[in-house]
């Protein structure tokens, strides 16, 4: 037997067979145009046809939403595939379809008085051709699953174009009402702060400094140079613990040349002034919330970006997520050589915020024995900036990985708290750092998710995608 029979498959040696016996007959050719009709929907047909060349599509009559009847396409089939099979072996012999000639081709065929070739040896027409029909429907069968899915993925599409057009629709509306509540916040913060501190520079000159440290720069230290410092100044200064760790938080690694007789009373002004910068912080930040939900409606409200450093946003965001990382070890190691970057600190508050919140709901629903969080801050050559953002939570499930940072995508559990679980934390990040021509990458693994955020540092537009 030569070798290229050995390496042929036998459906291939059939078809050859077959074709060569049943379709190589140039009297039953027929050339057809573009357009052109093989048959029509429900006509009488005793012919079986082999596609020799060209496209030809099946369509059937259909009634749309408005009654109006037309064509829709339920295959498209190219050169050596059959059409007219149902028709042809069926006992009422009717198409199901119209067939009509996608583009100029040609057909072989043969009907049902044709006899059958070697049928001693083969058998009768409908035993030679089984194996060839059975393999044409299991390939329309595929195609059409295909079909099906595509169809499918794009109703799904639809469905989410729509959910997203009717957010917008709800957070303009709800912005709006917003807006109003925020701007009275920021304006009454302000204020109240304002004169406070006039208050206080005309009543205590003298210990004024340690309110305008804490309004300045809240809380910017890590729990871990607290607890040491604390434990320094307990050790040098004779200090109880709690006044020294109280002292840390306002001090942190700075040593003042004396301290103050009335130390509590200075550091009660200095968490005033904390607690001051955290409530117009905050108040920024929902402002900068609504502009962000906003956007996911297509509205465009651009930030205006400079200049700024990025550990101060990371500081801000801790600040912010106080209440949700008790009990979770945080820590921080940023780059002292950091470079500035061009941005908003809101916004890149934002980023981390939802990361970093995300992290501690993940830890505190697990129950994870001793939860931590790691953040790294690094240069990549002075061309830009990572963020590295570690918990020792849970693994992310394979089958939400891809659809992450789409809305309405959450991985917490049913029952949160109201305004949990909306699914839009994780989609808002991935617009801002989008805005910033920045990466977003995520890596998981039991014990351990990490997100990556790098964000370029020659980037200067001020313009939000």
């Amino acid at each position: 037997m030569p070798d290229d029979t050995i390496r042929t498959p036998p459906s291939a040696l059939l078809t050859r067979r077959i074709f060569l016996d049943y379709f190589n007959n140039p009297e039953r050719r027929i050339t057809l145009k573009k357009g052109d009709i093989l048959f029509e929907q429900n006509q009488f047909n005793d012919r079986l046809y082999l596609i020799i060349s060209g496209d030809f599509s099946g369509t059937i009559r259909m009634e749309d939403e408005l009654g109006e009847e037309r064509q829709t396409e339920l295959f498209r089939n190219g050169q050596g595939s059959f059409v007219g099979v149902l028709s042809f072996f069926s006992h009422h012999m009717l198409t199901a379809t119209r067939v009509a000639c996608a583009s100029d081709g040609e057909v072989a065929w043969i009907s049902r008085s044709t006899p059958p070739v070697s049928p001693e040896q083969h058998g009768n027409l409908l035993t030679q051709f089984v194996p060839l029909i059975i393999e044409e429907l299991q390939n329309r069968q595929a195609r059409l699953a295909q079909t099906t899915q595509e169809r499918e993925t794009a109703l799904h599409r639809l469905h989410l174009a729509e959910k997203l057009s009717t957010l917008g629709q709800l957070s303009a509306g709800l912005a709006h009402e917003l807006n109003n509540a925020i701007g009275v916040i920021l304006r009454t913060s302000d204020q109240l702060t304002g004169a406070l501190g006039e208050h206080l520079r005309r009543t205590m000159p003298d210990d004024v400094a340690w309110f305008e440290r804490g309004l300045q720069q809240g809380q910017i230290y890590s729990s871990a140079v607290v607890r040491e410092r604390a434990r320094q100044l307990e050790k040098d200064d004779g200090l109880d613990y709690a006044i020294a760790k109280r002292l840390a938080r306002a001090l942190g690694p700075d040593k003042p040349d004396r301290l103050p007789d009335n130390l509590e009373a200075c550091l009660s002004l200095w968490e005033t002034g904390q607690a001051c910068h955290d409530m117009m912080f905050a108040a920024q930040h929902a402002a900068t919330i609504v502009r962000s939900i906003k956007q996911l409606g297509g509205g465009n409200n651009a930030l205006p970006r400079q200049d700024i450093d990025l550990g101060s946003s990371l500081h801000e965001a801790l600040a912010l997520v106080q209440s949700d990382r008790r009990q979770i070890s945080i820590e921080m190691n940023i780059d002292p050589d950091l470079p500035l970057i061009r941005g908003n600190v809101s916004e890149l508050t934002q980023i981390w915020v939802n990361i970093i919140k995300n992290a501690c709901e993940a830890l505190k629903e697990a129950h994870t024995c001793d939860p931590a969080i790691a953040i790294c801050v690094r240069t990549h050559r002075q061309r830009s900036i990572e963020v590295t953002i570690c918990n020792n939570g849970p693994q992310i499930p394979d089958h939400l990985m891809d659809k992450l940072f789409l809305p309405s995508i959450t991985t917490k559990k049913s029952g949160s708290a109201v305004g949990q679980g909306l699914g839009l934390g994780l989609c808002i990040v991935k617009r801002l750092v989008d805005s910033y021509y920045g990466e977003l990458r995520v890596e998981t693994s039991p014990g351990q998710t990490c997100f990556h955020v790098i964000l370029p540092l020659n980037h200067t537009s001020d313009v939000q995608s």
